[in-house]
């Protein structure tokens, strides 16, 4: 016959063991956060703010750089929305440069 035991854990010992796993557990999500943000601060470099001359903070930093892509940004799209004329006449200049047998005069 088999005889069956029963193990008393004191209710002290259940919640020590409780809270030393919540520690545990809070100190290696505590360790993963700090490691992902030590890799983090490692960016590549078109994510950088360059250091501009007189801008004292990295707002007016951030501010400075959005106003120069801004204004690339308004260059592209000035190439990318020139009139059909210009691209035409253009096109047209190259063809007269062609001499009368069609090949093009070096």
């Amino acid at each position: 016959m088999s005889e069956s035991y029963t193990i008393y854990i004191p209710e002290d010992l259940i919640v020590f063991g409780v809270i030393a796993m919540i520690v545990v557990v809070a100190l290696m999500v505590r360790r993963r956060r700090k490691s992902r943000r030590s890799t983090s601060s490692v960016r590549p470099a078109a994510h950088r703010v360059a250091r501009v001359p007189g801008a004292s903070n990295r707002r007016d930093q951030l501010t400075t750089k959005i106003r120069g892509l801004e204004q690339r940004l308004a260059a592209f799209e000035h190439y990318a929305t020139d009139p059909a004329r210009r691209l035409a006449t253009e096109i047209d200049e190259l063809g007269s440069a062609e001499g009368a047998s069609g090949k093009p005069v070096a």
